[in-house]
């Protein structure tokens, strides 16, 4: 309880030290709901019956609801909950809900301050007792050419994510994107994200190096106004120390969304 009221305090604290916003009526809620199939090449095993420090092949099911919002001519807001259900064992393998701010800084730059927090409930398939965590994370963003039409539009962000007691999970992230129109209503995005460990805890196996390299591509389908098609591949590259394989992540997703 007090590490989620320090996230909350926070993310007030964030959006107030940005500086004030000129007042405007707000925008209509753009509720949107999604489901994402997701399928992992190498995810470490919980199962009792599989050898110790065995990596396995596994699916997951993401039922995602969100409500997204314009507060001020600068600020927008959104709030989510997201169930991920594990289709091998056929439980729940956590419960996420999350708030996040961004400010428009300029027409190129903006900031985001968001919060979420994860209830992993007891497991009764696999070994995997019920926990929960919850983490901040600050980002900025910068768009070079968000008006180009004809070919692709060039961004980067880098983020600073922790949990919220500021001890561990500790992360710096750097993430150079571009993306554009493929033809007709197909769109597409790549990037590259740098992720460094800033945790320095030896004595848990933690130490302040490169966590990872991942590459992502998005292909995505509009079929009109309301509903879209999303195909992602991730290839994430592990670094931290103990990391034993690397992961192919592959993700088919549809969205809905009603204003």
């Amino acid at each position: 309880m007090m590490r989620t009221k320090l996230g909350v305090a926070a993310i007030a604290v964030m959006v107030f030290a940005c500086g004030g916003a000129a007042p405007a009526k707000p925008g209509p809620a753009v509720i949107t709901f999604m489901e994402r199939y997701e399928w992992n090449s190498d995810v470490r095993s919980a199962d009792p019956d599989d050898p110790p420090g065995a990596y396995v092949k596994t699916a997951y099911l993401y039922s995602l609801v969100s409500a997204y919002r314009k507060l001020t001519d600068d600020y927008f807001g959104n709030v989510f909950y997201m169930n991920k259900y594990d289709l091998d064992d056929g439980e729940t393998a956590s419960n996420a809900a999350g708030v996040s701010v961004t400010r428009n800084l300029s027409g190129k730059a903006s900031a985001i301050c968001s919060y979420s927090y994860t209830s992993n409930p007891q497991r009764n398939v696999v070994s995997s007792p019920e926990s929960t965590s919850d983490r901040l994370s600050f980002a900025l963003k910068y768009r070079f050419n968000p008006k180009e039409k004809a070919g692709p539009r060039y961004s980067f962000k880098t983020t600073y994510s922790t949990g919220t007691d500021f001890s561990f999970g500790r992360t710096l992230s750097f993430k150079p994107a571009a993306d554009g129109g493929l033809g007709g209503d197909w769109t597409y995005s790549v990037s590259y994200q740098f992720v460094w460990g800033l945790t320095d805890a030896p004595e848990r196996g933690i130490y302040r190096t490169q966590f990872a390299n991942q590459w992502e591509l998005d292909l995505n389908y509009k079929i009109d106004k309301t509903q879209r098609l999303s195909l992602n591949y991730i290839y994430l590259n592990n670094l931290y120390h103990g990391a034993v394989t690397d992961n192919n992540i592959v993700r088919l997703s549809y969205m809905k969304s009603f204003q």
